[in-house]
């Protein structure tokens, strides 16, 4: 996880054969300066702190409100804006279609660019991109390390299938 004092602006999920997490994390900070990586459990930052106790609980299998995290949008066009806002506020558990989101999110017939979006989404997890799924009811893609698999495996976690 990457953060400044604007909140979170990056983070990611571990990736099978990655050749370091942390350089990972900081190129999808690149868009923002950043001035902290959350390395271990005892960030400096109360921001990082916050984040991190809440992602833990999260993958500890409990139901987690990531409303009060701040993220930082900086250089998020405004329809990636417009989808991951959209999809923050999906109620804990609720899954939705691509095509939904893009409605919702004020672009109809976008679904394909919703897609896109979220699959640069730098805020996995807090902005639940893995709820999204196809209008036939399948998975869909995920672009983090494990694809669809790992998107099973959160969706499972938390109840929301």
């Amino acid at each position: 996880m990457s953060w400044n004092s604007g909140g979170v602006i990056s983070m990611v999920l571990p990736t099978p054969g990655a050749n370091s997490l942390e350089q990972v994390v900081m190129e999808k900070s690149s868009r923002v300066g950043c001035s902290e990586f959350a390395k271990a459990q005892s960030p400096k930052d109360a921001i990082a702190k916050r984040t991190i106790s809440l992602v833990n609980s999260y993958f500890d299998g409990k139901s987690v409100d990531f409303s009060p995290i701040d993220l930082n949008w900086y250089g998020l066009s405004d329809f990636s804006r417009a989808v991951l806002g959209t999809l923050r506020n999906l109620p804990s558990r609720e899954t939705i279609t691509y095509g939904d989101l893009a409605s919702f999110a004020g672009y109809p017939g976008a679904s394909r660019a919703t897609g896109t979006a979220l699959s640069n989404n730098p805020f996995p997890v807090i902005v639940p991109c893995h709820r999204v799924i196809k209008s036939n009811g399948g998975l869909g893609e995920f672009s983090a390390g494990g694809g669809a698999k790992t998107k099973l495996r959160l969706l499972k976690l938390e109840g929301s299938i």
